[in-house]
């Protein structure tokens, strides 16, 4: 072997990107004057230039050659012990031997970390999803958490994965199924900024910033549709009020008439009213020897909300009233407590608001009797008016039944 080569540097650390200067010592151990060429060789080849790529020595000269070391910032520039080697070619003919020389310098990790937002804007009314890319174009591997960071606390979610891993030079896929927190209602666009980073301990943190537009809650078609189901309730209700419930309380009173004429009930044959002896007001009489007749006594109460009132019928005191048809009517729809007792004793009782009909039909199998002088008494207590322009309750009972003589 006619030359020696070799790297007289210490061990050297370096970043990528950075740059360093390594010396090469040429010997010529041969007799005679001969030439070399110089060529980096090996994985990291690309990063070496020789600033003198030939050399010419003389017998038993030397001379040192710079050699610069410029690694790049990329993912493949790996971290750790990397060799440097160069091969010497004669190129004087006199010698066809090849040597090469070689070194170590240790390459430094780095980060070069990105997050980008797939979709920057996303439009939801409660929830959406949104797609962000984990870049690692540094030299060692990531292993990044990925958080949602809302200072208005307006805005939550949930990753998928929540933690990843990526290689040098790779990238990763995260999913956000962002959601808001409020349920107030809106008639417009809400936008929710937000950031999402990616963070590793030691390491620097790299986040991207995205929005969400929250759609209103209450949109424009359903206002309109809200207003449309308002107007029938109304149309439903004024019909109601205005024809079927007025129509109902006729066919009622009919029903009731068209009874007391099945009953062979005629107002010309009704004996003839006479003043009470205490001049209360008039009292049917009738003669014991005629046959049963038909009658239908209706007491009606009309009072404020929150009051208490009564009316009664008093049999003749020569007659027992046997009563089979009762009909309580209750036109308005009032709330409230009636009751219609035979002097102190409770025959009946209804709670007003349970009512499905304005006129509740309650028929008996067996009359009930009344005895000649006893008060049959209708009792009402309102607690609330059913019709909007009224200030009271109104209630009635239609006694339908035959005054018979003892």
């Amino acid at each position: 072997m006619t030359v020696q080569a070799l790297f007289i540097d210490e061990h050297r650390r370096l970043r990528p990107g950075a740059s360093c200067t390594l010396t090469l010592s040429i010997t010529n151990l041969g007799p005679t004057e001969a030439s070399w060429s110089i060529t980096p060789i090996g994985m990291a080849a690309n990063w070496i230039r020789i600033q003198a790529p030939t050399v010419t020595l003389a017998a038993g000269a030397s001379i040192p050659v710079a050699v610069d070391i410029e690694p790049p910032q990329t993912a493949t520039t790996t971290a750790g012990a990397t060799e440097i080697i160069v091969k010497l070619v004669s190129l004087s003919g006199l010698d066809t031997d090849s040597i090469t020389a070689d070194t170590t310098i240790e390459i430094d990790p780095f980060d070069h970390r990105e997050v980008h937002a797939l979709q920057p804007v996303r439009r939801g009314r409660r929830r959406t999803t949104f797609e962000f890319l984990i870049n690692n174009d540094g030299n060692a591997p990531a292993n990044c958490r990925l958080n949602l960071v809302d200072p208005t606390g307006r805005l939550d979610g949930m990753f998928d994965p929540p933690s990843i891993g990526i290689e040098p030079g790779s990238s990763a896929l995260v999913l956000l199924r962002a959601r808001a927190r409020t349920r107030i209602a809106r008639f417009s666009d809400r936008e929710l900024p937000f950031r999402v980073e990616a963070a590793e301990p030691d390491h620097p943190t790299v986040s991207a910033a995205a929005t969400m537009v929250q759609s209103p809650l209450i949109t424009p078609g359903v206002l309109v549709r809200l207003g449309g189901l308002a107007a029938l309730i109304a149309a439903a209700t004024a019909a109601w009020f205005g024809v079927i419930r007025p129509e109902i309380d006729t066919i009622a009173q009919r029903a009731v008439d068209e009874r007391i004429a099945e009953t062979g009930a005629d107002n010309d044959t009704m004996p003839p009213a006479t003043t009470a002896p205490d001049g209360s007001g008039p009292v049917e009489t009738i003669d014991p020897g005629a046959e049963a007749l038909p009658i239908a006594p209706r007491l009606e109460v009309t009072i404020p909300v929150g009051g208490v009132s009564a009316d009664s019928y008093e049999v003749p005191g020569d007659a027992r009233f046997d009563i089979v048809d009762i009909v309580l009517m209750n036109p308005n729809g009032d709330l409230g407590r009636a009751v219609l007792a035979r002097g102190d004793e409770t025959v009946y009782e209804w709670d007003l608001g349970l009512m499905s009909m304005p006129n509740e039909y309650q028929p008996r199998q067996s009359p009930l009797p009344i005895a000649p002088g006893e008060t049959v008494s209708l009792r009402v207590e309102c607690e609330a008016a059913g019709s909007l322009d009224a200030d009271g309750c109104q209630v009635a009972v239609l006694l339908g039944g035959t005054l018979s003589g003892r």
